[in-house]
């Protein structure tokens, strides 16, 4: 693997009415498999780790994870007030 950043990013509009929320995860790439592995483990599904499609306690298992690994984590939000807002919130929360 070459040397660098991995980003991992997540988005939600749908789990917080009115708030448009935007996730990123940054490990060297060296750490990247031990990031994957690890969030992996923690869903009980075999799918690629989502917050919308997990339950609240898969959730806290995965920020409490993240909170021990070796990467960067941020967390934008922008909120909206009416729902064909919602792309405005996303746009200002990317930015």
């Amino acid at each position: 693997m070459t040397a660098g950043r991995v980003g991992y990013i997540d988005e939600s509009i749908h789990d917080c009415p009115g708030m448009c929320r935007i996730a990123l995860l940054l490990a060297e790439s060296d750490t990247s498999e031990r990031v994957r592995r690890e969030l992996s483990a923690l869903i009980p599904v075999s799918h690629r780790v989502h917050w919308h499609a997990e339950d609240d306690r898969t959730c806290a298992d995965l920020a409490k994870t993240v909170s021990t690994l070796p990467v960067s984590a941020q967390v934008y939000a922008c909120p909206f007030d009416a729902p064909g807002r919602k792309e405005a919130a996303r746009a200002r929360a990317l930015r």
